[in-house]
């Protein structure tokens, strides 16, 4: 990647100072360079061949600490007392990025709280690890397979939890206990990974004990298919039976049209499925299958998650960390460069997860991060016009403890994992739910200038590169300290069939004419969290589809975006914008799809475009906690059964003065709440 001489190695100050004065020392670029070429420095240092010297900060040689003295760059981002590591100087343009020593400050470190690590093991020998890492909460295979392969999630542990001594650099929670399942070795690497990988054992290992989950993988469209076309097309609702309740007289398992639960519902069995769950009775009493029957049949040309996936997922929120909801934290991706968008996997585009783009050292978006809606906060990962970036923890049988791991959001993930932590140790009883909210609220917009970001409504800032923003480890701990749970999830559905021709561009600078259709809603949520689109079309090559939603506010979110993919066809595939966070649901969304591209059909295809059917989940909450919370046991039991009692008291007394008096008998006016609180 760059001139490997003695000096560019050196990854401090300190290190670059011992290599004599032919190496200096620029703590702007974190570099070192040799500065008795002719011209005083070397170009070829850097990856990004566009960059020269004189546009960075090393760009004179005054700017070059040389000859030992390192105090004045060691000075820039001061490591606290308890940090001896000897590696801090490379870290401290991240750690400062993160404002994490305002919480360090504060007084968090992590302390109490366990993350689990799915990656390829974690080196329990190393010392920044060992005798940290439970094994009784881990997989079987919590280490790597081989001595020395657990190199990826060795340096992911690192950067969340190194601990704070003497060895290589300090993690964000220094304070956290670990666990670690090497998802690779429990789980073969074959045309068959993707179905092993989606049982999913590995997100649910030890939930009442790992708080928090942090997964710096991700299974690349296609990678894994053994079909001639590289494309998967995976039945999900694996047992074929009816996942509603079969009591209802308007349950799908009795309709007409849905005598056969091993495919996609046709048309008319979609409508007869739609009518039941958009009953808000229904919906409370049958909310699981509800909120899942869309993901039940969805195609896998990208792969959106397994019914059991969904349903790990779902369990581990509900149940995990004694009902508090476990962590999920998932990277986003290498992808931007290839156009790949967040909402093509189903683990990033789940309302369980939070998904994390990378920047680089000026807090500016990487190059390589995948962007998209459903994006929901950014972390420091490092990228290609810097020499070094994210510096941690490698495994002892590499031959060194320590080292550049280069960069990518698998850097940035873990980051948001070590926040998570401190802002669990701030408010230990924080919900799933309420730890995505406190980063929504304190997550710092940067690069403002970026056409990608929008101010919503209700005043939260969202950009498809950065989510929410930069991660802010000291607001985050400080709001979380204060915080009031979030009210139990309300979840509603709107569905429609506009079935109307969706025209080919006219060339590829004249798209096709827009095919709009709205659905509206009532005042059922007062605070939008996640908007979930589910989009049949019909397309011969649907990556000329450009997908958009349009908010009641006027907020648009871009789901699809033209983009080199010849799939055919959309079946009730899933999309989830962050966009609306904290809108009201009030008021009429709109879906638009149009064409990009021309020439999309061939001579001999008759194939009609059509954009068939859609529906909108919205989910959220109200703002009156008083009656709705999460935890209902506040109440003793004596004061239930004396409300009653009372109740019926007044409820003689006011029977005997209607006889006594012979007044007529008031209206007594009853309304049917439309709000289907779900767990």
């Amino acid at each position: 990647m760059f001139d490997c001489d003695d000096c560019s190695a050196a990854l401090t100050c300190e290190g670059c100072a011992s290599l004599g004065p032919s190496c200096g020392w620029c703590a702007g670029d974190n570099l070192c360079i040799n500065v008795d070429s002719s011209d005083g420095f070397s170009a070829t240092y850097f990856t990004d061949s566009n960059k020269i010297l004189t546009d960075s900060k090393c760009g004179f040689i005054g700017n070059f600490t040389v000859a030992g003295d390192c105090s004045a760059a060691d000075a820039t981002y001061e490591a606290p007392s308890w940090v001896h590591d000897p590696y801090w100087s490379a870290q401290i343009w991240y750690m400062e990025l993160i404002n994490v020593k305002e919480a360090w400050d504060n007084g968090y470190t992590g302390l109490g709280i366990q993350i689990q690590f799915n990656d390829d093991g974690v080196d329990d020998t190393h010392p920044d690890f060992k005798g940290r890492i439970s094994t009784a909460d881990s997989c079987d295979v919590y280490a790597s397979a081989s001595s020395g392969e657990d190199q990826h999630g060795t340096h992911c542990a690192g950067f969340a939890a190194a601990s704070a001594n003497q060895n290589c650099t300090v993690g964000v929670a220094p304070g956290v206990t670990l666990a670690s399942c090497n998802i690779f070795a429990n789980y073969s690497y074959s045309a068959d990974f993707y179905e092993q990988m989606t049982t999913d054992l590995y997100l649910a290992i030890s939930i009442e004990n790992n708080d928090i989950s942090s997964n710096s993988w991700g299974i690349d469209a296609c990678t894994f298919s053994s079909d001639d076309d590289g494309r998967r097309r995976h039945l999900e609702d694996a047992d074929s039976s009816c996942p509603f309740l079969s009591d209802p007289d308007d349950s799908p398992c009795s309709a007409v049209n849905c005598s056969d639960w091993s495919t996609m519902p046709n048309i008319a069995c979609d409508v007869a499925i739609s009518a039941y769950c958009e009953d808000d009775s229904n919906f409370d009493a049958d909310a699981d299958a509800c909120e899942d029957y869309l993901d039940l049949w969805s195609s896998c040309e990208y792969n959106s998650l397994s019914s059991n996936a969904q349903s790990v997922l779902r369990g581990a929120v509900n149940n995990g960390r004694n009902g508090l909801g476990t962590i999920y934290v998932f990277a986003a991706g290498n992808e931007y460069t290839t156009g790949d968008d967040v909402n093509f996997e189903g683990y990033l585009n789940s309302r369980f997860t939070i998904t994390v783009g990378a920047v680089g050292h000026e807090g500016y978006h990487s190059s390589y991060s995948s962007q998209g809606a459903a994006v929901h906060v950014s972390a420091p990962g490092g990228d290609i016009e810097y020499v070094h970036n994210m510096v941690t923890a490698f495994p002892i049988a590499s031959g060194k403890s320590c080292g550049d791991a280069t960069m990518g959001t698998s850097f940035a993930t873990p980051v948001v994992s070590g926040v998570a932590a401190l802002i669990l140790e701030a408010n230990p009883g924080l919900g799933w739910r309420d730890v995505q909210g406190i980063l929504a609220n304190t997550s710092q917009m940067v690069d403002s200038s970026d056409a990608d970001w929008v101010i919503n409504s209700a005043g939260f800032h969202h950009s498809y590169k950065y989510g929410f923003g930069l991660i802010d480890a000291g607001a985050a701990t400080s709001l979380a300290v204060d915080w009031v749970n979030w009210a139990k999830t309300k979840s509603f559905t709107k569905s429609m069939y506009p079935s109307e021709t969706i025209e080919d561009a006219f060339s590829d600078d004249t798209p096709g004419a827009t095919v709009t259709s709205t659905v509206t809603f009532s005042d059922v949520l007062d605070f939008v969290e996640h908007a979930e689109v589910y989009l049949t079309c019909i397309h011969p090559r649907r990556g000329d589809l450009e997908v958009v939603l349009t908010s009641p506010s006027g907020v648009t979110s871009l789901l699809a975006m033209k983009r080199p993919e010849d799939s055919h066809d959309y079946s009730s595939f899933k999309f989830m914008t962050l966009r609306n966070w904290g809108e009201p649901a009030e008021g009429s969304w709109s879906l638009s799809v149009t064409d990009m591209n021309a020439d999309t059909y061939d001579d001999d295809d008759d194939t009609t475009a059509t954009f068939t059917s859609w529906k909108l989940q919205l989910h959220g909450h109200g703002y009156d906690t008083s009656d709705d919370s999460d935890d209902e046991s506040d109440v003793p039991w004596w004061v239930i059964l004396l409300s009653v009692l009372v109740v019926m008291v007044l409820a003689i007394y006011a029977g005997y003065k209607f006889f006594m008096t012979k007044k007529p008998m008031a209206t007594l006016e009853t309304s049917k709440s439309s709000e289907c609180e779900l767990t």
